[in-house]
């Protein structure tokens, strides 16, 4: 998803950001302080003379005692018994003289093995403990016993951990190298290695005073740079998460003000943002249905004005039409019995027009001089019952919700309403159809829904079917649901048209409930 940052001064979003930004910097500069105070602390603590001059007389006594267990290698081989000297290479001494010729582990050796070898490098004997592998006497090596009087290192590998000492014994024909390996104990190494390597650290620390104090800040100071990256990050991806809604919010109330009524913000979360968010979209459709009810009501006062006036004006000439056409028939004397008939024929019909006149007048009328509703608390329940006893021959399907609270409602004129739907459904549908009346409790509203299984309304008329004379039926005048609606929303509710499952049409009535009828009402 790509989001797009738009920062503008003084908004939410901007001191959001920079709040956060705030609370994540401002503890890092006492903080890059402290850390530079304890490094060059603790630094002028580890690096002083008297630790160093402790390394130094490790370092030395180290070395000293080495040399000195290498000086008692020495004394040892020096000073070591040898098997006589007369025994031949393949038949040595025996297992006594052996053992104890091989000298015991002490003064801090475990001596590995023991070697006698003639004076051109020819081995005479040897003796060794476990798997020890034999030294191999170079020409090198035997060129430096030979020119040596006293003993000497062939070998002091500290790594393998394997010293070899050499002598060369006798005169003559019976000279003989006498060869000595001897391991050191493996805590003593260890220890000597740890105090030079200390030593050696120590040292390089103290060539750099500066340079190493400094690069652990510099370290801390990178790793808050990446904190407070990682900070503005979040900072800008939390405050656009906040401030989305809001930004909703006053796009949709610019809207509104501009009179678009059916523009929504996007519904999300159960925060009070996203609580806000409905809230404001069911204000937006409340003062859309308000609109709407006061634009009907309006052109509703408009058409009743209209129908008074033509009530008015057609019912005025009736009764004088209908005294002329009876003083015309009256005083012809009747000699042309043809004319008679056609006379009398004409009068019926001007008579009968005259009467469809009267009862358009009527309708005119009740629909001019519609009373403002004497609102009572009533039982809607109660009231589809006492209308469904109206027309005894009719079948009902009731569905009534139980425990139903009584509505604020003018009962004489919710009675017209409910006769007007059923005479048009059993118009519809026919008598022999039965007709489904529901009462339920929906939200902060009651609804009533009436529904037939007549043919239904066709798709086109739909939208203006509450418009006066608009109807389905030819003979129709349009006007009963024109006045439904008018005294549904008189009483602060909606009715509309519903598309059933199946054939039929089904009318919904939304009323609001006490207190909501008390603030929102008429």
């Amino acid at each position: 998803m790509k989001a797009v940052f738009r920062l503008k001064p003084y908004s939410i979003r901007t001191r959001l950001i920079l709040l956060m930004l705030a609370i994540g910097v401002l503890p890092l500069l006492p903080m890059a302080w402290l850390v530079n105070s304890l490094v060059e602390q603790s630094y002028r603590v580890g690096i002083n003379p008297r630790i160093e001059q402790v390394l130094e007389h490790s370092v030395a006594f180290s070395r000293q005692l080495y040399q000195v267990r290498k000086q008692q290698l020495l004394a040892t081989i020096k000073n070591l018994p040898l098997p006589e000297a007369s025994a031949p290479a393949g038949n040595g001494p025996s297992e006594h003289t052996v053992q104890a010729i091989l000298p015991a582990d002490g003064s801090g050796w475990r001596y590995l093995e023991l070697a006698i070898y003639d004076d051109g490098g020819r081995l005479l004997w040897r003796q060794a403990r476990g798997d020890s592998p034999p030294f191999r006497l170079s020409p090198f090596a035997l060129k430096r016993v030979l020119k040596n009087s006293g003993p000497l290192f062939l070998k002091a590998d500290r790594t393998s951990n394997r010293f070899v000492a050499a002598q060369l014994r006798g005169s003559g024909t019976s000279r003989r190298i006498v060869l000595l390996a001897a391991a050191l104990p493996e805590s003593f190494l260890r220890a000597s290695d740890q105090t030079l390597q200390a030593y050696q650290m120590y040292r390089a620390l103290a060539l750099r005073p500066h340079s190493i104090p400094k690069s652990i800040v510099y370290a801390f100071l990178a790793f808050s740079l990446v904190i407070l990256g990682m900070a503005l990050t979040i900072a800008l991806w939390l405050s656009n998460r906040l401030t989305r809604p809001l930004d909703h919010l006053v796009e949709a109330t610019h809207q509104l003000g501009e009179g678009n009524l059916d523009y929504r913000v996007p519904e999300g979360g159960n925060d009070e943002l996203g609580q806000l968010s409905r809230l404001f979209n069911r204000m937006a459709a409340q003062l859309k249905a308000s609109r709407e009810r006061s634009i009907y009501l309006e052109k509703m006062a408009a058409w009743r004005e209209i129908a008074r006036r033509l009530a008015h004006e057609i019912k005025n000439p009736l009764t004088p039409i209908q005294l002329m056409v009876q003083e015309m028939v009256d005083r012809y004397p009747g000699s042309d019995t043809g004319y008679q008939n056609l006379l009398d024929e004409c009068a019926r019909i001007i008579l009968e027009e005259l009467e469809n006149l009267r009862r358009l007048v009527r309708e005119f009328s009740e629909f001019a001089r519609l009373p403002a509703p004497q609102r009572q608390l009533t039982d809607l329940n109660a009231l589809v019952r006492e209308v469904c006893r109206l027309f005894p021959e009719q079948a009902f399907a009731l569905n009534l919700a139980p425990s139903l609270p009584s509505l604020w409602l003018d009962p004489t004129q919710f009675h017209r309403v409910l006769v007007n739907l059923i005479q048009n459904a059993r118009q519809a549908a026919g008598a022999d159809q039965p007709i489904s009346i529901t009462t339920l409790r929906d939200d902060r509203q009651v609804v009533l829904k009436l529904r037939d299984y007549g043919p239904g309304i066709p798709p086109e008329i739909k939208e203006k079917i509450f418009q006066p004379y608009v109807s389905t039926r030819p003979e129709g005048m349009g006007l009963g649901l024109a006045i439904c609606r008018t005294i549904v929303e008189e009483h602060g509710g909606r009715i509309g048209v519903e598309d059933p499952d199946g054939p039929g049409a089904c009318f919904c009535i939304q009323l609001p409930l006490p207190a909501e009828q008390e603030t929102g009402g008429a």
